[in-house]
């Protein structure tokens, strides 16, 4: 019998589980590896769909935030190191920690009582805690987020405060928002990055590249596998591995080192695909009772595709990225086609 779309999109998100070992399985390479880097990293990011255009709706996935922590590498514990090298080969790590949350609304945020068919209000919080291992050619990032869905989230008073604060429509829906539940997610990508080509201009040397990336993610918050790739035009590309962004996302991670360098940058452009097998966001609670409304939970896409282009500049002390998002819907009568949304980060090393 022939498969319908959910059921083969289920089947590749649980395939691309089930190939989690061939993500972070060692990679074998000829060059040395990477040398340490003592520095730590704070990162501040956000990601909104009002960032490039006000008159955006200010709907759906409406707002990200994070703040994080990213070690040296020599701040390591030895365990640590010595697990990941044996699960990775030999590389240099650091350890990562941050808070990010997420805020989701339906597409009229002026409506009290959301139609049927349209996406639930929902707040995420979560505590992420990683691990990135680099080498040479790749870089490897496992992450295990422990937070929660619903009230306890405080997608309510943040995005209410901030509108407030700025005289915007307050969003009316959020009596209707998914139930508090504990939240998890273990994630993890491999990121390839050969050698660079050199491009000889009238201006000096250009390098370009391309990273291919594979995701594997699996919890109560969302079971998804994704595949994609970046192209970037630059200098000092061996910097890092492409600019973050906050997961289900084509990311390339916090760290990231000039290698003797002053000044670093790029101009990049990437896509990718996900097969969804689970969101909670839009299949409703989990382990709890939903709400009595008629949009606890919509009919999910399970497949979804993105484009990202952007930029990002890298000094000794300060990367700031750009990357603005063109999404495919994720759930049927979702409005307006394609959604767009934007992303600026900052990282200062200290």
């Amino acid at each position: 019998m022939p498969l319908n779309s959910r059921q083969a999109a289920e089947r590749t998100a649980l395939a691309a589980i089930a190939a989690l070992p061939l993500i972070i399985a060692p990679v074998t390479l000829k060059a040395q590896s990477p040398p340490s880097d003592d520095p730590r990293l704070l990162i501040v990011q956000l990601e909104n769909d009002s960032l490039i255009s006000p008159k955006n709706t200010d709907s759906y996935y409406t707002s990200g935030l994070r703040l994080g922590f990213v070690s040296g590498t020599r701040d390591v514990p030895s365990f640590l190191t010595q697990f990941a090298d044996q699960l990775f080969g030999t590389g240099v790590q650091r350890f990562t920690i941050d808070l990010s949350q997420g805020i989701y609304t339906s597409f009229d945020r002026s409506e009290t009582n959301p139609p049927q068919g349209d996406r639930p209000y929902a707040g995420v919080l979560m505590t992420n805690f990683g691990l990135i291992h680099d080498k040479p050619g790749s870089r490897t990032l496992l992450s295990l987020g422990l937070g929660v869905i619903g009230p306890y989230a405080g997608g309510q008073e943040i995005q209410n405060g901030w509108h407030q604060i700025i005289g915007a429509t307050r969003a009316n829906g959020w009596h209707t928002q998914l139930n508090n539940e504990p939240a998890f997610e273990l994630t993890a990508t491999r990121i390839w990055r050969p050698e660079p080509k050199l491009l000889q201009t009238a201006a000096g040397s250009l390098e370009f590249d391309m990273l291919p990336q594979l995701t594997a993610g699996a919890g109560n918050v969302r079971l998804y596998g994704l595949a994609g790739v970046t192209f970037r035009f630059g200098q000092g590309l061996d910097s890092d591995f492409g600019a973050p962004r906050m997961l289900p996302s084509l990311s390339g991670g916090d760290a990231y080192t000039l290698n003797n360098r002053s000044f670093a940058w790029y101009l990049f452009v990437g896509s990718d695909v996900q097969a969804v097998a689970h969101d909670i966001t839009l299949d409703g609670n989990t382990f709890v009772r939903g709400p009595e409304v008629a949009n606890a939970s919509v009919r999910r896409i399970p497949g979804i595709a993105e484009v990202q282009w952007g930029f990002a500049i890298l000094t000794k002390r300060v990367r700031f990225t750009f990357t603005n998002v063109l999404q495919t819907a994720e759930f049927v009568h979702q409005r307006n086609g394609l959604f767009n949304f934007s992303s600026i980060s900052a990282s200062v090393r200290f």
